[in-house]
């Protein structure tokens, strides 16, 4: 096998990257807009990421792309996938039939940090055990679960039956109870961006919703940060034919009640960033509806899978079928680095 380090996002790499994550194993957050557009907007100037990020050949073929960086925190220079919080799950692409085996595993990933420059410690978070059923070496051999858990749930290929299924009977009642009493208010419209405008329109309402909800619960706003404003506002102009940023809202006439800002690739929907309009609207379970909405739309789209990426929050419980255990990487190389991992527990 072949290995060669980017140290930036240049052409090169992006042409080798965008064809590889079409058949690629792996997950959206690991492919190359992603990616590229959060160092460009929040890795490099908000946390100086250094990125070195590896690719794996043997001979012309692709057989994985690792998205490394190294972050330099109070003194201790830390190893860590690429994406920062933005990324629900972390990791890298490789390819279907490449078939790992412990001892040959090992030896790429010595060489891999033997080419890199020191560092004090690896910290590799969000790693899923299984990636579309493949083994993930990283998550088998090195980690240890972590207290983070993410939910999926399987689509039926009818919406009622997915529906009826899934959703006690009090809980569909107050839906259709909540639908009506917002019809009486005005028109209700389930919105779907596809043009680049209304996307940014989403995005925008999406991230002062969300900014009031962190206010209101006295959680740390990254929306106030200007660097993240930029990552979420540049969403809208991400797009591949396999991976789509998706942007909808449900509306009463023309005001935004809930939004939500996720991605869909192949067969699967992520559901990333939902908010909703408070104040006298938060009564009418406007997050909820626009939940329902965008299942409906996921299997009339014939997506195989809805997933609510990293959370614990109840109503993702209510309706999954899945529940997965992430793993992280702690590992010191150094004695700052020992120092810095006591310090964390």
């Amino acid at each position: 096998m072949q290995l060669k380090i980017y140290k930036s996002f240049d052409r090169e790499l992006e042409s080798i990257w965008v064809e590889f994550e079409k058949t690629a194993i792996g997950t959206p957050f690991q492919y190359y807009n992603w990616l590229s557009h959060w160092q460009a907007t929040v890795g490099r100037p908000l946390y100086s990421i250094e990125p070195y990020i590896i690719t794996v050949k043997n001979n012309e073929q692709v057989l994985a792309i690792i998205p490394l960086g190294i972050r330099r925190s109070m003194g201790i220079s830390i190893l860590e996938w690429i994406g920062g919080i933005n990324a629900d799950y972390m990791g890298f692409l490789f390819h279907s039939e490449w078939i790992w085996k412990y001892n040959d595993f090992h030896k790429l990933w010595k060489e891999i940090l033997d080419n890199l420059p020191a560092f004090d410690l690896i910290h590799l978070q969000r790693q899923l055990n299984k990636i579309r059923g493949f083994d993930n070496p990283f998550a088998n051999q090195f980690t240890r679960p972590h207290n983070t858990k993410s939910y999926q749930t399987t689509l039926e290929p009818s919406w009622d039956n997915h529906y009826q299924t899934r959703l006690k009977k009090k809980i569909r009642a107050d839906s259709r109870r909540q639908r009506h009493r917002l019809e009486q208010l005005g028109q209700l419209q389930f919105l779907v961006a596809e043009k680049r405008k209304q996307k940014s329109e989403i995005i925008k309402v999406m991230m002062q919703q969300k900014s009031h909800r962190y206010q209101d619960t006295g959680v740390w706003n990254m929306l106030a940060v200007p660097e993240y404003q930029k990552f979420y506002i540049g969403l809208a102009n991400l797009n591949y034919d396999h991976n789509k940023v998706h942007c909808s809202a449900l509306l009463v006439d023309k005001i935004m009640i809930a939004t939500h800002v996720g991605l869909v690739d192949r067969d699967t929907f992520y559901y990333t960033m939902p908010a909703h309009k408070g104040g006298d609207w938060k009564r009418f379970s406007s997050g909820r509806l626009l939940l329902e909405n965008l299942m409906e739309w996921s299997i009339e789209n014939n997506l195989k899978y809805f997933d609510f990426t990293v959370g614990e929050e109840l109503y993702k419980k209510i309706w999954c079928d899945t529940e997965t255990q992430l793993f992280e990487t702690f590992q010191s190389i150094t004695l700052k680095g020992r120092i810095y991992i006591l310090g964390q527990f």
